[in-house]
């Protein structure tokens, strides 16, 4: 079933061993993959769908460690989870038919994204995000298929709608690309196609 091994408990705890690692502080040891997987497994909201807000700022926060400095070396192995669970979504081809329980997983998967995209302030990051959503593996085809799917559903239409709203955010002028990309109107196209859905 989509989603099954949610919430990238294996790809949360590389991440923080990763980024303990990379800093040489005393906690490195403490940060080890058992303890770490151990540790994620401990944070009860991130199994739970009632409170799918406290999901965003978490991934908000630890966003904002992994993309701080010279941590965006991290990037790739922060987002992979992300990447599998939205490819296997994007490979159904009627979202609408999801179990009750995959639609949840789907809100929540959301609300990381939305968390995730909150913490980029820096031009250089919203680059690589808008690399990987749109030009890597096309996503954003996803996320308009999602809107057609669940339209009338408020619980899973608000945050997509949401997440794409602070994607599209111009704040603190992240949103800058050469004079001769494309960039810049594929996100005006896209983001057309999701307003005229």
């Amino acid at each position: 079933m989509f989603l099954q091994a949610n919430n990238s408990s294996v790809g949360l705890g590389s991440t923080v061993t990763s980024t303990s690692s990379h800093s040489g502080a005393p906690e490195t040891k403490m940060m080890s993959p058992h303890t770490s997987s151990l540790l994620i497994s401990d944070l009860q909201f991130l199994q739970s769908t009632h409170h799918p807000k406290l999901q965003t700022l978490f991934y908000q926060i630890l966003s904002r460690l992994v993309f701080k400095g010279s941590n965006l070396d991290f990037f790739p192995s922060f987002i992979q989870p992300f990447t599998l669970q939205l490819s296997q979504l994007a490979s159904m081809q009627n979202p609408r038919l999801m179990p009750k329980s995959a639609v949840e997983q789907v809100v929540l998967l959301v609300h990381k994204l939305h968390g995730i995209i909150s913490s980029v302030l820096s031009k250089v990051v919203f680059q690589m995000f808008y690399k990987w959503f749109f030009v890597d593996n096309a996503f954003h085809v996803l996320i308009v298929r999602l809107v057609e799917s669940f339209w009338d559903m408020p619980r899973v239409l608000n945050p997509i709608l949401s997440f794409y709203a602070e994607l599209i955010h111009n704040k603190s002028m992240r949103i800058q690309f050469d004079s001769n990309s494309p960039a810049g109107v594929i996100l005006f196209k896209e983001t057309c196609k999701i307003v005229q859905t």
